[in-house]
């Protein structure tokens, strides 16, 4: 599921996904149908048509460019898909809608993100201000902004968080939306959207001393970050979850390898360095300490040849033994690394000799677990430094 909704079957099909999977293409459509009541086809075309719908009602853009930017390949592909799952034509929907619901606020499109209250926005803004890297992003009168790169085109993002209605206020500005719907997703895994925040108290309140961080801070999200690799470079050099960013290594990598931005946004002036900026860099130029230029190195040189990448359909295992194979990720990297990159729910990039007690029956939340440690620290909840 969390490879369809990153687009696994926009440009391919069932048998590759499959692969992807390790099992074959029937088996899986037989899991599919068996727990979920659809082909993995249809939870895809379901997925492009509700943002579809979205973008008919919220935007104004040609029905012809939205088909594309939401994934379908011809116009006549997406009028059925559309009439099909929502008894309407993607022209019907839009005579349907009222002149008040298109945005019409600043440059670039604004998308509506809907979530599941409790949502504790305070304290994601917080997580983020306080590692937010100069140049490509950060925090003021309650949004978050930053630089992204995605397909070749670059711009900013401005995410806020509109309680009223339970949603948040996504302003992309892109040089083109091909890869909107790729864009919408990356966010939505960065405020972590898809939580459920009552399934996870309901695990995590039955441990006693977790229970007044719960009730006291209902709705917290695990934050996640635009780019795997720049979550990779940060853990490398000292970003932890309990400890804040060193920002000027951080900011001067930015300065000398980042790629200018025509600021739109004052404040936002570079993007992130990419794995193929970084791969014969000259590191130490910026002050990098030697052995985190040789893990920096490694880990560009790993992706850039794909032996290294953040896929979603890896399990927490997985995907730390995937970083850890890179000569100086420890542990609690990769597992800051997996929760922040890959959005595992259950890793934990908690050093064990901080916590005082078995952290098995927060399975298979720990990450969660871990982001009220961090908020209790101060008050010894759960959180027991020898």
């Amino acid at each position: 599921m969390r490879l369809i909704a990153e687009g696994a079957l926009d440009n391919s099909n069932v048998e590759e996904l499959a692969g992807r999977l390790g099992i074959g293409s029937r088996h899986l459509r037989r899991l599919f149908v068996k727990h979920l009541g659809a082909s993995p086809i249809r939870i895809a075309i379901t997925r492009r048509v509700h943002f579809a719908r979205n973008l008919i009602e919220e935007t104004a853009l040609p029905i012809t460019e939205l088909a594309a930017y939401a994934g379908f390949r011809s116009i006549r592909q997406f009028n059925h898909a559309v009439r099909t799952t929502t008894g309407e034509s993607p022209t019907e929907l839009r005579r349907l809608r009222s002149f008040s619901q298109v945005s019409k606020s600043g440059p670039g499109l604004l998308i509506r993100l809907p979530l599941r209250p409790p949502f504790h926005w305070p304290a994601l803004l917080a997580f983020l201000s306080a590692r937010a890297v100069a140049g490509v992003e950060l925090v003021r009168s309650g949004a978050y902004y930053r630089t992204i790169e995605i397909g070749g085109a670059s711009g900013v993002i401005e995410i806020r968080h509109d309680e009223a209605e339970r949603q948040l206020l996504a302003q992309i500005v892109l040089p083109g939306y091909e890869a909107l719907l790729q864009v919408v997703e990356r966010v939505r895994r960065m405020f972590d959207l898809a939580a459920d925040p009552f399934q996870i108290a309901a695990h995590l309140s039955r441990d006693a001393n977790l229970r007044p961080s719960l009730e006291a801070s209902p709705g917290l999200r695990v934050p996640g970050i635009w780019d795997g690799f720049e979550a990779a470079v940060r853990a490398v050099l000292g970003e932890r979850l309990a400890s804040k960013t060193p920002k000027p290594a951080l900011s001067r990598l930015v300065r000398k390898f980042g790629r200018p931005l025509e600021p739109s946004i004052a404040g936002l002036t570079h993007l992130f360095p990419s794995p193929q900026d970084l791969v014969e860099a000259d590191l130490a130029a910026a002050g990098i300490r030697s052995e985190s230029v040789a893990t920096i190195r490694a880990l560009a040189r790993a992706i850039a040849n794909q032996d290294l990448t953040f896929d979603g359909s890896m399990n927490l295992e997985d995907a730390t033994e995937r970083v850890r194979v890179v000569r100086g990720i420890s542990e609690a990297m990769a597992h800051y690394i997996a929760m922040r990159a890959y959005g595992e729910p259950d890793a934990f990039p908690v050093p064990a000799r901080s916590v005082a007690r078995d952290t098995e029956a927060w399975r298979p939340w720990r990450a969660y677990a871990a982001m009220h440690l961090l908020g209790n620290a101060a008050t010894n909840c759960a959180y027991n430094p020898r």
